[in-house]
């Protein structure tokens, strides 16, 4: 319910309450309490008119009740508080976004896959794994995306380094600098490609030039640098059959 009386005993005491974005709130718990006064006097068999009057009458001075609750409500305190909130948000909302603009470059890279450039002296793989592996290495995220063997014993690794946008570290590119199969078999990087931050290529071949084993099964790619210390695991199933 709402009285024109109310309403201006309300107006009056809002005007000492410098802290506005707590105006609503305030006006909202005063005409809460005017409706209980109001309720109050009616019950006792008062009339509308003067219980109208009476629970303005109990509320008190307009002017004394405004500076009171404009101490309450410090506007320094209140903006401190506004202003806290106002950061925790974006705070939140940057975090959000530094989440989902980490991953953004993956569907740019994968757009921008042909970027690889097949080595076509090596001729056509005699086997093509598609890994999508990715691993968090401080700031960055390594994405394993796919290993080729090819017939005279290279095997390709193509990966992606991937920073997040706010991020203000030199873009560091990760790469491995070994790869062993699961027979024991080593190879040694031959051949270095790729930017420092989208896509990488690195091959890798024997010094025998011979590869790895047939029977082999399973990759262990990774580097040892310090700093850089990350291995990959991956299934290449029965690829020696093609060969």
């Amino acid at each position: 319910m709402r009285y024109p009386e109310w309403d201006e005993y309300v107006s009056r005491v809002l005007r000492h309450v410098r802290f506005f974005p707590d105006r609503r709130a305030i006006r909202e718990e005063l005409e809460g309490h005017l409706e209980d006064a109001f309720e109050a006097l009616t019950g006792g068999g008062t009339g509308e008119k003067e219980a109208v009057a009476g629970a303005v009458a109990e509320m008190g001075d307009a002017a004394a009740l405004g500076r009171e609750l404009n101490e309450v409500h410090s506007p320094l305190a209140g903006w401190i508080w506004a202003v806290s909130k106002l950061l925790l948000g974006l705070l939140l909302i940057v975090s959000l976004l530094d989440g989902v603009l980490l991953y953004l470059p993956v569907a740019v890279s994968r757009s921008l896959f042909e970027g690889y450039r097949d080595a076509e002296y090596l001729g056509e793989p005699l086997a093509v794994v598609e890994v999508d592996q990715s691993a968090g290495l401080g700031n960055r995220t390594i994405a394993l995306d796919e290993v080729r063997i090819y017939g005279d014993g290279t095997v390709e690794v193509r990966y992606r380094t991937l920073y997040s946008i706010f991020s203000r570290t030199q873009k560091v590119n990760w790469y491995p600098t070994y790869l062993r199969d699961d027979t024991g078999g080593v190879c040694g990087l031959t051949y270095m490609y790729g930017s420092d931050w989208l896509i990488s290529r690195k091959q890798f071949r024997t010094e025998s030039g011979t590869g790895i084993d047939p029977d082999a099964r399973r990759l262990f790619i990774g580097s040892g640098a310090v700093g850089q210390e990350l291995e990959f695991e991956v299934y290449i199933g029965d690829w020696g059959a093609e060969a």
